[in-house]
C-alpha cells in the first residue's frame, strides 16, 4: 500500500532528523521521552533514504502509529491484578511499555501516544470520557476512559484512542460530523452529542441489527479537565474495589485481522473484520493462562499465583 509506506517514511524521517516537539500534558516530566525507543517498539523501520519532504503528521500516518500501536502493546492489567499502583505520569508509563516491554490499560496507552505524537509535532490534548458499554440507558458511570483529540497537518479534530481493550477502534474518528456514520476497518461507527449539546458519545453499529448503534462512552464537549483529574481517574480505576480493573484479569490486543482477549478464564479470539468468532477456549490453569500471555500476547512475565485469583 503506497500511502501506508509514505506514512511510514514521514514517521522515521521526523524520528531521523530528531525534530522533537516538546508539548505534553506535563513538558517537564516528558524532555526525556525517547522517539527512537517507540519507534523500536512499534517496529518501525527508519529509512536514511527517504526523499519524503512532506510534514508527517498525517492521517495517514497516524492511522500507521495506532495499527502498530495496537498491535504490538497489548492492553492489560496484570499490574493491577498483582496488587500495583498505577504511575501515569509520562517517564513511568514509557520505562514500563518501552523499556520493559509490558502492556497496560488505557491511562498508560493514551499517555504514552499522547508522547510520541506530541513529539512528532502532531497537536493532541486528552479528555476524560464515561464507559457506556455494556451499560443500561440509566446507569451512571464515573469519568474512568481517558481518550485523545487530536490535530494533524492535514486534518483537525479527530478522536484516538489506543486503550479500550477489545472493543477498541483501530482507527481516527472524526468528530463534529454527528450521526453521519463512519466506516472503519471493524466496523460501523458515528457520534452523537445530547439535545442540550453537553456530551458526545461514540457509537458503535450492531452487527446483528444494522438498525442500532451501541454506546461506547461519552465525553463532554467542552474540555474541563486539568492534570489532578486525570490523576485521581486513574487512581480510581486501580485501586477502587469496585473499578472494573481490580475485580477482573484482562489482556487484549488486534493484530493480523484478528482481535485477542482474555476476560478471566476465557480466551477468544475474533475476526477483526466480521467479529466472527475463530476460537473460544477456557483456560483453567495459570499455567495456560501464562503461555497465552507469553506467546499469543508477546508479554514477558514472571508467574505469580496471584496472576490466577480470577480463573
Amino acid at each position: 500500500n503506497d500511502g501506508l509506506d509514505g506514512a511510514r517514511r514521514w514517521i522515521n524521517l521526523i524520528i531521523l532528523k530528531d525534530k522533537v516537539n516538546k508539548s505534553s500534558i506535563n513538558s517537564s516530566s516528558t524532555m526525556s521521552f525517547s522517539l527512537e525507543k517507540y519507534r523500536e517498539r512499534l517496529e518501525l523501520i527508519a529509512d536514511e533514504n527517504s526523499t519524503i519532504t512532506s510534514k508527517p503528521t498525517t492521517l495517514s500516518a497516524l492511522t500507521v502509529i495506532m495499527e502498530a500501536h495496537l498491535r504490538l502493546i497489548p492492553f492489560e492489567n496484570m499490574s493491577v491484578v498483582l496488587g500495583e499502583k498505577i504511575d501515569m505520569s509520562p517517564d513511568s508509563v514509557a520505562e514500563k511499555l518501552l523499556t520493559r516491554k509490558r502492556g497496560g490499560y488505557c491511562f498508560e496507552h493514551n499517555v504514552l501516544l499522547h508522547s510520541a505524537l506530541s513529539a512528532m509535532g502532531y497537536t493532541v490534548s486528552m479528555a476524560l470520557t464515561r464507559v457506556r458499554w455494556g451499560r443500561t440507558p440509566d446507569e451512571t458511570t464515573p469519568f474512568t476512559h481517558v481518550v485523545l483529540l487530536v490535530d494533524g497537518c492535514d486534518f483537525s479534530n479527530y478522536l484516538v484512542d489506543v486503550g479500550f481493550g477489545s472493543n477498541n477502534c483501530p482507527e481516527p474518528i472524526a468528530l463534529g460530523h454527528d450521526m453521519e456514520t463512519q466506516v472503519r476497518v471493524d466496523g460501523v461507527y458515528r457520534t452523537a452529542t445530547d439535545v442540550g449539546g453537553e456530551m458526545t458519545t461514540l457509537e458503535v453499529q450492531d452487527r446483528d441489527d444494522p438498525t442500532v448503534f451501541r454506546p461506547l462512552y461519552a465525553w463532554r464537549v467542552g474540555r474541563w479537565e486539568t492534570q489532578p483529574d486525570f490523576v485521581m481517574a486513574n487512581w480510581f480505576s486501580c485501586t477502587f474495589p469496585k473499578a472494573r480493573f481490580t475485580q477482573q484479569f484482562f489482556v487484549a490486543k488486534i493484530a493480523d485481522g484478528e482481535k485477542h482477549h482474555i476476560l478471566n478464564d476465557e480466551y477468544l479470539r475474533r475476526s477483526l473484520a466480521s467479529g466472527e468468532v475463530l476460537e473460544k477456549r477456557k483456560v483453567d490453569s495459570l499455567d495456560v493462562l501464562l503461555d497465552l500471555v507469553r506467546n499469543t500476547f508477546g508479554l514477558e512475565i514472571e508467574s505469580d499465583d496471584r496472576l490466577g485469583r480470577f480463573l
